[in-house]
């Protein structure tokens, strides 16, 4: 049978190349036919279930000490994500995707198992038996010559696969379990974390420069928001005798806090000096802690207002609060300088340049890659008024 009236009857039927190849066989090589054949069979149905948005499913690992791989296969919904036969189908491509690399093309291509059909084919087989659409989104692997490729997955329905998948890479010749005990964390760290590089240097000369444009429109924002703040407290700078010192990483929620309780600030003083002036002992005690309250508002209100207006005139400010938003924002994107999350004050570049000792040798992180189920589809918004009115013909 040609290859060019195989290639038709998969994209006329959405079935799998050999299953299209075995109804041309049995069809004696008439199209129609053999369509036929495909529908009786039940694996036409693929293709009109091709169009279905899938962004549910699994995220799948598989590794063998120095090597491993991390795949998403989607599906429509998280019920067909806890079906036995959808689960098989991720364990076994994430294996099979050990020996392919990083091309999911040729991830698609690789025959599978004892069944002597492709990856493509595979999943096209499972849509039909399962009746909804999949999609091999993506695949990755690391390797290295001497150290782990540790797996770790975040949410797991079953060992090896569920919502989040992580690959870390760390090469050393010391000890291989202290490694990967090392290297789990990491990974754990990592599906929390959600990093984009490794290091500082490592981020991109463009990335770089979009994030001076955003920092420098947030500077703006909040220094907008600050004057308007400002011009509201001048009202109350005889209160300001006391500061409350917090970290300029602060500046932003500390303001959106502040502003937030100014428009109280007034009533409270009010029911202070009322309540002072009761005989009632509950009233005393209450404008007590009224008064409290208030002292550490105008506390750091003085800190937040003399902190800002120290960097200068208006130009200063800004450029002050866009390089905290810009250094802030990228050291928040860089594992190494992401405080680790199992002990909650190491720096990972810290942790790993201890990790030397413990295992043995020096240890260097080679790599990373972090997979969270359905990131970046777009998933299709429903209008059911929308649709009853087109069927009904009133659109």
């Amino acid at each position: 049978m040609s290859a060019q009236l195989v290639k038709e009857l998969r994209e006329r039927s959405g079935a799998g190349m050999m299953d299209c190849k075995r109804a041309l066989d049995e069809s004696k090589g008439n199209m129609e036919a053999a369509i036929d054949w495909l529908r009786n069979k039940g694996l036409s149905q693929a293709a009109k279930k091709s169009g279905r948005v899938a962004a549910e499913g699994l995220i799948a690992v598989a590794g063998n000490g120095t090597s491993a791989a991390v795949i998403e296969l989607n599906s429509e919904t998280d019920f067909v994500a806890r079906n036995d036969q959808f689960q098989a189908l991720a364990h076994e491509i994430a294996n099979e995707a050990l020996s392919s690399g990083t091309d999911i093309e040729a991830l698609k291509a690789q025959k599978m198992g004892a069944t002597n059909k492709t990856v493509a084919e595979s999943i096209t087989d499972a849509v039909a038996t399962i009746g909804e659409n999949m999609n091999l989104r993506r695949v990755a692997t690391l390797n290295v010559a001497n150290g782990v490729v540790s797996t770790y997955i975040h949410g797991a329905v079953k060992p090896g696969m569920g919502k989040i998948g992580v690959l870390v890479a760390l090469e050393s010749t010391g000890d291989a379990a202290k490694l990967e005990m090392l290297g789990k964390q990491l990974a754990m760290h990592i599906a929390a974390s959600n990093p984009s590089y490794i290091e500082l240097s490592n981020i991109p000369a463009d990335a770089k420069a979009r994030e001076q444009d955003v920092s420098k429109n947030k500077a703006e924002k909040l220094f907008a928001e600050f004057c308007a703040f400002e011009s509201a407290m001048a009202k109350h700078k005889d209160k300001f005798v006391k500061e409350q010192n917090f970290s300029e990483k602060q500046f932003e929620p500390k303001l959106k806090e502040l502003v937030q309780r100014a428009v109280n600030v007034d009533a409270l003083l009010d029911d202070v000096v009322r309540q002072s002036a009761s005989e009632d002992r509950k009233d005393k005690q209450d404008a007590e802690k009224t008064q409290k309250l208030l002292n550490v508002f105008f506390a750091e209100t003085a800190f937040l207002l003399k902190k800002m207006r120290s960097y200068g005139d208006e130009s200063a400010i800004k450029a002050k609060l866009a390089d905290l938003y810009y250094n802030e924002t990228l050291r928040e994107s860089v594992l190494f300088e992401q405080v680790f999350v199992i002990d909650g004050k190491s720096k990972v570049s810290e942790v790993l340049s201890n990790a030397s000792t413990d295992v043995g040798a020096p240890v260097a992180l080679k790599a990373f890659t972090r997979f969270a189920l359905g990131e970046g589809i777009e998933k299709a918004a429903d209008d059911f008024a929308a649709e009853v009115a087109k069927v009904s013909g009133v659109a």
